[in-house]
């Protein structure tokens, strides 16, 4: 919401978001942990530039230091510790490159370490997703797909990798939170970016700036924004929103 929909305006935001949605949004300001709906979000965001991205492993130097920030999802999970909330809600979400470790990716750290559930929509494309499913579950996090029993990629396509399939319909409580779980809402193929040719190009790109001292992420997501005409943006702010009606349909059973 903060930096990865770039070419999504605050206007866009309010007009796209669904009335019924009850889940709200957190974010920090000053040291000091903000939540509220998409009308008040948006308002922040429209006046505050440059925001930190703030992750579960920095959210107590946060505070300290008085920061404003967005909080990815580990950041999230971290929030939702504060608050006794059992659950987060992100999109996209880190992941591994072959051969590294889970030290270097904050929100599978957060999904071993936390008592709250995520549910995202897949690791971004720049991770191996195999490896990244391989070593997640040898760390004892359980990923479960929401209609699915494989996760293929982000925006993009990879070679499916197969996980288990949430089956637990009719009881929205008991199999959900407890920690440790990992839902995984895929976005619908039809939706997705076929042309691979852009995500190399949007990865060379951010390599380039990554080189000079920026961001890989937000300068992957601007590049991304850039060659698809606003689409990427779009697909995953609905990506997001299913994420939470997902959660909020399993609530109401």
């Amino acid at each position: 919401m903060g930096q990865g929909i770039p070419g999504i305006t605050e206007k866009e935001l309010l007009e796209h978001w669904p009335t019924d949605l009850n889940g709200r949004i957190v974010w920090m300001e000053k040291g000091e942990l903000h939540t509220g709906r998409i009308k008040c979000f948006c308002r922040r965001r429209e006046e505050t530039k440059n925001w930190r991205r703030i992750c579960y492993q920095d959210y107590e130097m946060a505070i300290d230091q008085k920061m404003t920030g967005v909080l990815t999802a580990s950041g999230t999970m971290k929030a939702c510790e504060k608050e006794n909330v059992p659950y987060a809600v992100s999109c996209g979400i880190g992941g591994l490159r072959e051969g590294e470790d889970i030290s270097v990716c904050h929100d599978l750290q957060a999904l071993r370490d936390s008592n709250v559930t995520l549910i995202a929509t897949a690791p971004k494309d720049m991770f191996k997703l195999d490896y990244t499913i391989e070593t997640a579950y040898k760390v004892g996090i359980n990923i479960l797909g929401c209609n699915s029993m494989m996760t293929d990629g982000y925006l993009f396509f990879t070679d499916p990798v197969e996980i288990s399939l949430f089956l637990n319909k009719t009881l929205p409580c008991k199999g959900l939170d407890g920690g440790r779980r990992l839902f995984l809402n895929g976005i619908p193929r039809e939706r997705r970016i076929k042309d691979r040719k852009i995500y190399e190009q949007a990865s060379r790109r951010a390599e380039d700036k990554e080189k000079k001292g920026e961001m890989f992420h937000p300068a992957f997501n601007q590049e991304l924004e850039r060659q698809t005409e606003g689409r990427s943006s779009k697909i995953q702010l609905d990506s997001l929103i299913s994420n939470i009606q997902w959660l909020e349909n399993m609530l109401r059973q």
